[in-house]
């Protein structure tokens, strides 16, 4: 599977703050690739889309969601959903809040498994630009590697020599180090739910 765009969640209650936020992003582009937007007016609108939609389900790359919507914790429960209920631990998550006081930041950061937090009153186009930026690259350099271990296991499982496989993928040095260290139980959470990445693919550099 090639990637034609990359799809990012936006999840928020306010109809203007899903308006203006496609909006800035519509021109956005990572690796040459324009992003494709799916919007979700609450936690149970967002569920069913994850559970519905193939794409948003096997290769999410972005999500921002707020926190109040269906009451104070919705946000942050959709994102126990994904993380925990889907075994998503790739999708980059972004916690994205009109109400700070409700959600302080470094309760939810050490609390939630998020990749970022902000307010709404920061979130400019250049902010957004940067986040989506940034967020995409790492979500593909999370899942090559997460794909490249996977194809070591598959390797040794079908009796590959241990040592030729290592050696054949040498130039991945820091995930055969982690390979070697953890083993191939370590990284098996990590891998439901992204086939997305069980194929190769080499973008083109923005």
């Amino acid at each position: 599977m090639f990637f034609k765009e990359w799809p990012i969640l936006l999840v928020d209650d306010e109809p203007d703050v899903l308006a203006v936020s496609k909006l800035a992003m519509k021109n956005f582009a990572v690796y040459g690739l324009p992003l494709k937007i799916y919007t979700a007016a609450s936690k149970a609108d967002a569920i069913r889309l994850v559970n519905d939609n193939a794409e948003v389900a096997c290769s999410l790359a972005v999500a921002f969601l707020d926190v109040v919507m269906e009451n104070d914790k919705a946000g942050l429960e959709l994102c126990n959903y994904i993380r925990n209920d889907t075994g998503n631990k790739l999708t980059q998550i972004f916690i994205r809040t009109g109400q700070p006081g409700l959600a302080p930041e470094r309760d939810i950061v050490d609390k939630y498994d998020i990749n970022g937090y902000f307010t709404k009153v920061e979130a400019t186009e250049d902010k957004l630009y940067s986040l989506i930026k940034s967020a995409v690259r790492q979500y593909l350099s999370s899942g090559t590697a997460l794909a490249t271990v996977e194809l070591l296991n598959n390797q040794m499982a079908a009796g590959g020599a241990r040592q030729k496989v290592l050696y054949a993928v040498s130039s991945v040095g820091g995930l055969v180090r982690l390979y070697q260290s953890s083993g191939p139980n370590s990284v098996a959470p990590y891998w439901s739910g992204v086939a997305s990445f069980r194929t190769w693919f080499s973008p083109r550099r923005a």
